[in-house]
């Protein structure tokens, strides 16, 4: 199944038959599309609203949330329970797909372009603060909660505007504004310097 948009429309396509539109009311802006493991559902980020679809046989919406900015960016967890969604200004959206809930993390001094998820470590990431922002999933970062929080790698004077974790192993990469690109162990802060900046 393939998912396009040409910035307001989203249309599915499964095989090689037709693209059919998703009809979601009026057509705002869609800037992020993703598909949840094993492609049953479908996350668009319409305006400042994440919509979340059942797109096995007819597509189908089934819940929809409001935000304060507009998500630039969607990531499902390696089982689908949990969405992360960088947002415009204001942190990250995180969605529990279980419950309904949905959160934002706050408190980012540039905005959150991307979130990944490491699967060995059952931990998200998050670009947007002054070093690698992470949280491990025993303990997600909802109403403030902290205690799950990974200090990986250093705190520096740039921040991180990209990050991608290893699908099998506990690293994950950052790229920096200036740059720089580092690896670094999952709860660890020693780092490696893959490029300075440049």
């Amino acid at each position: 199944m393939t998912a396009v948009s040409n910035g307001q429309d989203i249309f599915l396509s499964r095989g090689g038959s037709a693209a059919t539109r998703l009809h979601h009311g009026a057509t705002p802006s869609t800037d992020a599309l993703a598909f949840s493991p094993g492609g049953r559902r479908l996350a668009c980020s319409l305006d400042n609203r994440l919509s979340i679809w059942m797109v096995e046989s007819e597509a189908t919406a089934i819940r929809d949330f409001a935000f304060s900015a507009r998500p630039v960016s969607i990531r499902w967890s390696g089982d689908g329970t949990w969405l992360a969604c960088g947002l415009e200004t204001g942190g990250f959206a995180l969605v529990s797909m279980t419950d309904g809930r949905a959160e934002i993390v706050s408190g980012f001094p540039t905005p959150v372009r991307t979130v990944c998820w490491s699967l060995p470590e059952n931990a998200l990431f998050a670009s947007g603060a002054f070093r690698i922002a992470g949280w491990s999933m025993t303990a997600p970062p909802l109403e403030g909660e902290t205690s799950g929080a990974l200090e990986t790698g250093r705190a520096g004077l740039v921040p991180v505007e990209t990050v991608a974790a290893h699908p099998q192993k506990r690293l994950v990469a950052a790229g920096y504004a200036n740059g720089r690109i580092t690896i670094a162990q999952i709860g660890a802060r020693d780092e490696l310097l893959v490029r300075p900046m440049g």
